[in-house]
């Protein structure tokens, strides 16, 4: 489904056990998922029998009925983006060093139960984009979709900096060192804060390579052997080699014509190498790149659809954007020239 740079402890919304539990409340279908994490970047992606159940069941269904199952899902997020603008409106400001242990454990007894309920349907945006590609395909779903998937896309962009400050003070009562908050889930942050775990099991060992993932019968965190066991099993990655060809292309975003030099963007700190009127080529882009891609003179992605992040941004921008070119970062490097045909969905070489 995507690629990430982000670490757990900021990316658990999108990938919990409690997500997959809310999502089957609301559907009766069990999408599971796995999220392996090797060094800074991150490939989630869905169990493809669960997908591929829920698609057979979504298209045997009558448009009264699509209607119904689309409206319970924005509804459900909405309901959940709003009690999510609220819990993070009363935190913003809060100096968390200040608070007692009992109200800081609160906090994150109301992160944990809060935060998983509103991602799946935004994960559902993008499988969506996977079942219908073209433009012309479910248009007033996709903008339903898409219209929720930057709601909360924004929200949980605000709960990465809140998170930072709130699971450091934590990490810091319990003897969590800096560098592992991160690799730490909330439900786990929550539970030392509890008293209920003396220490988070295999912590320095994710430094290197962990998977996440809902496959069995209950949410498993898998380090070393293990991780990479079912990393060959689940996530096998093919090596990627350059195409020969001049041409690449994707789905077309946003209309337009463009050319420029490629700025290529994987990791957060590469944005201030980012240079105005030149060409962001990127895996697939998340709230904070916005000011890079207000910057950019066209925007290119590896991942995404139609109601992906980068598609909506860029449309708000009038900016040219095609999505989901295959290989894209592998192909083109930092200051290639290329020529961009976003009526076709069409990059070159020149």
């Amino acid at each position: 489904m995507g690629i990430w740079n982000v670490m757990p402890i900021n990316d658990w919304e999108w990938c919990s056990w409690e997500m997959m539990e809310h999502f089957q409340r609301l559907t009766g279908f069990k999408v599971r998922v796995f999220r392996n994490l090797q060094g800074e970047l991150s490939r989630q992606s869905f169990y493809k029998q669960d997908v591929d159940r829920l698609m057979r069941h979504f298209q045997g269904l009558t448009k009264v009925r699509q209607n119904e199952f689309i409206g319970i899902l924005v509804k459900e997020a909405d309901r959940w983006a709003g009690e999510e603008h609220r819990y993070l409106k009363s935190i913003k400001r809060k100096n968390f060093r200040s608070v007692s242990n009992r109200d800081l454990t609160e906090i994150i007894r109301q992160w944990v139960d809060l935060f998983p309920r509103p991602t799946m349907p935004i994960w559902f945006a993008v499988i969506f984009d996977q079942w219908y590609p073209r433009p012309t395909q479910m248009p007033i779903f996709k903008k339903q979709l898409g219209r929720v998937r930057d709601r909360i896309g924004k929200l949980h962009d605000r709960s990465r900096k809140v998170a930072r400050r709130l699971y450091w003070e934590a990490g810091r009562r319990r003897g969590v060192p800096a560098d592992l908050v991160w690799r730490a889930t909330p439900p786990e942050m929550l539970a030392l804060m509890e008293g209920k775990n003396k220490k988070i099991p295999k912590l320095s060992e994710r430094l290197r390579h962990v998977v996440f993932d809902s496959l069995g019968s209950k949410y498993r965190i898998s380090t070393g052997k293990d991780a990479k066991k079912l990393t060959e099993q689940y996530d096998p990655q093919p090596k990627i080699t350059a195409s020969r060809s001049s041409t690449l292309r994707g789905a077309v975003a946003s209309s337009g014509i463009a050319r420029g030099r490629v700025r290529v963007i994987i990791l957060d700190r590469e944005f201030s190498s980012f240079k105005k009127g030149e060409i962001l080529v990127t895996i697939q882009t998340m709230v904070h790149y916005v000011p890079i891609m207000k910057k950019s003179a066209a925007i290119l992605t590896e991942f995404g659809g139609l109601t992906s992040h980068a598609a909506i941004v860029s449309r708000e921008l009038k900016k040219p954007c095609i999505v989901g070119i295959p290989s894209l970062t592998s192909v083109l490097k930092t200051g290639d020239k290329v020529e961009i045909d976003a009526t076709k969905g069409i990059v070159r070489k020149i």
